[in-house]
């Protein structure tokens, strides 16, 4: 869906106007930081509000958690998973921040850290389906397939067979990674059902289909296709230069046309950066 200058306007204000109201509030900052990395696209600007928000008194674990998001989506996992971690400090309890150290692990390629810290997140709060799908891939990236898909089954009963497609993704993830072909198709069938009635929020279930898919050409239309329409997704289309177990996106990978897109976006540097 399109973000358009109406709608940046408004957050813009929102942001602005809470950090003018409450200059000392962590989550007046987060806030700002949140605008930035979703609507302006001004990555600088979004660090340094985010470096506010944890350098103030009464630690929040949300700047924490979602700082932690933002750098791993800039693919800067190091700072990421410390993000994280001071979440988890400041609260252990948190599912947000359990949840962000077992992501950032995941993406940074350390699954036997993400399946224990996902585990975690699932045995505190498992009415999350979320808690289940996601301990279920990083304990299929971590080799452990049995217990993988029956996690992926528990949050399948626990939704009434109904996941999102975002979730149906993941699940999909599960099915490649463990070789359940038929489960793996009957996910894409779902996906490919609900992107049919075009509702908005499809494209971040896409990317991950067409990445666990080989379907390049699909990819890389719908990458331009977040940029060019200002999507939110923006910010985690640098995610492509990842080389995952079950992804396939070489070819998009080296396509000029995607690396002169990655380029002027000009995401902070990080160990994949394209000059």
């Amino acid at each position: 869906f399109r973000t358009d200058d109406a709608l940046i306007g408004e957050a813009r204000s929102a942001a602005f106007s809470a950090v003018a109201l409450a200059p000392d509030a962590a989550e007046s900052h987060t806030a700002m930081a949140t605008m930035h990395q979703y609507l302006t696209f001004d990555w600088a600007a979004a660090e340094a509000a985010y470096e506010k928000a944890i350098s103030l008194p009464s630690p929040n674990p949300t700047a924490f958690h979602r700082y932690s998001d933002f750098l791993w989506a800039t693919l800067r996992f190091d700072r990421a998973r410390e993000m994280a971690r001071r979440a988890v400090d400041v609260d252990p309890l948190d599912g947000n921040s359990m949840h962000a150290v077992g992501v950032a692990a995941l993406f940074d390629g350390d699954y036997a850290v993400a399946a224990d810290a996902l585990g975690e997140w699932n045995r505190y709060y498992p009415g999350s389906r979320w808690s289940y799908t996601k301990h279920g891939v990083a304990l299929a990236l971590n080799g452990d397939c049995e217990q993988a898909l029956a996690q992926v089954a528990k949050a399948d009963v626990l939704g009434g067979h109904d996941p999102s497609a975002l979730m149906e993704s993941w699940h999909g993830w599960v099915y490649r990674l463990c070789g359940a072909e038929e489960l793996f198709q009957r996910s894409k069938q779902r996906i490919e059902a609900v992107r049919a009635e075009q509702p908005p929020g499809i494209g971040a279930a896409l990317f991950y289909l067409y990445m666990l898919d080989g379907q390049d050409d699909a990819l890389l239309a719908l990458v331009l296709e977040q940029v060019e329409t200002r999507s939110p997704l923006t910010l985690f289309m640098h995610m492509a230069m990842l080389d995952l177990p079950g992804w396939s996106a070489d070819a998009v990978r080296e396509d000029p046309t995607y690396r002169e897109m990655i380029r002027q976006l000009n995401y902070p540097p990080n160990p994949w950066s394209i000059n």
